[in-house]
């Protein structure tokens, strides 16, 4: 809600911002709702200005006139027009020189001058020479100076665009404009773009273009006809980085992974034995455990980072390369996670079988739980995730397809129900595996001579369900948690893709 217009005129000069925070007005308060009228929009009678404002910025109000102005080209239109506004006294030098700080362009040529000034390089000099560029590095930092290898000060020699020893200070704000988000645009990378456009037999200018700044921008790394497969690796190695960085708050996840599969091994042990009535719902609980652990540790994935993907979306970031990067990531966490809980899980339950029947069946829980955590952290609240993925795996895992339910549900609806929930596939697979398993060691016998005859409900219940697809129950069990893994993946993704449109490019 905006403040009503008696208010908004106090202010002796406003600043709009729209889409990945440009500058679309600047200047007095007064004269924002004839520039906009100017430009075609048209305000209903008896609207707030300073909401009407907001609605223009953010999209929601067509311009008759010129129908192709959305929000998006509103900073391209203000630098087209600022200089005709009448009865601005805002773009005269000294009143930008006082009052632009938020201009990146600006900031830098007054850092850069003032830097220069302190080295005694005249301002009349349009040209930075290398041996002041490198005195200037040294002044700002001289330990990692002395630590830069001459390789990496040719390199950067090369990105910035030094020729014959000197680059115009242009040039050089150029490259620290460029340094900006995920990518970095340099003279380097500018060639980089010729020579592959060479190769591809493509014009350069289909791959690069020159934006309202004069930066030359590489369409293969940014905008919608950005290429995925240039920005996904580098994201890829962005978020490794990340990761390395969060390294004690991994190590500290692990340590509450490794406690929790001890205490559910605990409780497990000597119930593993197909005889024991228990066994089926020791099962369920540490599925359950697992899942819920799994789902909650990928809610950080988006939750905490939406500001950071709508402002590297508005600067060209692809959707797509944002999110698998994270995705890819994360999976590495997901899976060591799981091998280490079930590793740790079979030690402390004195499991019987092998490590690999227990590792199949948790696997597919920890895959279906991430990719659920993916979603809900995209599509919910971060404040509301946690519960909501709490509530989700528990009624999935502990309500839907606990052994119990699944015994009950033969031939009616909670039977179908269940079938749609991971978990029944997943912890049903386990106790078929273990029961087969257990069975074949024994030598004698089919299942109901060994299984305790009260289960008996609950074994049928999941051999009719994992058996309905036809084939091998353990194919089927992978195929639906897969299915239902990517289906979250893909919502997730959509979500992310369509959700908060305005705050995107």
């Amino acid at each position: 809600h905006q403040p009503r217009y008696s208010l908004f005129t106090l202010f002796n000069n406003v600043l709009l911002l729209g889409m990945g925070g440009r500058t679309v007005y600047l200047g007095e308060s007064v004269g924002a709702l004839p520039y906009f009228r100017d430009l075609g929009f048209k305000m209903p009678e008896h609207e707030n200005p300073a909401d009407w404002f907001m609605d223009v910025i953010s999209g929601k109000v067509e311009n008759a006139g010129e129908p192709s102005l959305k929000s998006g080209r509103l900073a391209q239109k203000w630098l087209e027009k600022r200089g005709e506004v009448t009865g601005q006294e805002a773009f005269n030098p000294d009143f930008l020189q006082a009052h632009m700080a938020h201009d990146d362009r600006q900031v830098l040529y007054s850092a850069l001058n003032e830097k220069l000034n302190d080295l005694n390089v005249s301002n009349d000099s349009d040209n930075v020479t290398e041996d002041q560029f490198m005195e200037m590095l040294q002044s700002m930092n001289d330990s990692k100076f002395s630590e830069m290898s001459q390789p990496a000060l040719c390199e950067l020699n090369q990105r910035i665009g030094f020729e014959d020893g000197k680059v115009s200070r242009e040039a050089l704000v150029r490259y620290f404009l460029g340094m900006r988000g995920s990518f970095s645009h340099d003279a380097l990378t500018e060639s980089l773009v010729s020579e592959l456009a060479s190769s591809m037999g493509v014009s350069e200018s289909s791959m690069s273009t020159t934006n309202s700044r004069g930066i030359v921008v590489d369409r293969s790394m940014f905008g919608k006809r950005a290429r995925f497969c240039f920005q996904y690796p580098v994201l890829v190695h962005q978020n490794v980085i990340r990761w390395m960085r969060s390294w004690r708050h991994k190590a500290f996840s692990t340590f509450l992974v490794a406690g929790a599969a001890v205490i559910f091994g605990a409780q497990c042990q000597d119930k593993l034995e197909i005889e024991n009535i228990l066994c089926p719902l020791k099962i369920n609980l540490s599925h359950l455990a697992l899942g819920l652990m799994t789902g909650i540790a990928c809610l950080p994935i988006f939750g905490a980072d939406r500001p950071m993907f709508w402002r590297e979306s508005a600067s060209g970031v692809r959707v797509s390369a944002f999110f698998l990067a994270r995705v890819t990531v994360s999976l590495f966490d997901v899976l060591a996670w799981c091998y280490l809980f079930t590793k740790i899980w079979i030690m402390a339950a004195r499991a019987p079988c092998s490590y690999w029947l227990w590792l199949i069946a948790y696997r597919m829980t920890a895959v279906s739980a991430a990719g659920m955590g993916v979603l809900i952290s995209v599509v919910v609240p971060e404040h509301s995730a946690t519960l909501a993925t709490s509530v989700s795996v528990i009624v999935m895992g502990g309500a839907i397809s606990e052994p119990q339910a699944i015994g009950e549900g033969k031939d009616s609806i909670r039977e179908v129900i269940a079938a749609f929930s991971p978990f029944t596939w997943s912890i049903g697979q386990n106790y078929l595996a273990l029961i087969a398993e257990q069975v074949k060691e024994r030598g004698v016998g089919v299942w109901e001579d060994w299984v305790n005859w009260y289960a008996f409900d609950t074994v049928e219940g999941y051999q009719r369900i994992l058996h309905s697809l036809g084939g091998d129950y353990t194919v089927s069990a992978y195929i639906c948690c897969s299915v239902f893994g990517l289906l979250a993946l893909l919502t997730g993704y959509l979500g992310l893709r369509w959700s908060h449109r305005g705050k995107q490019a």
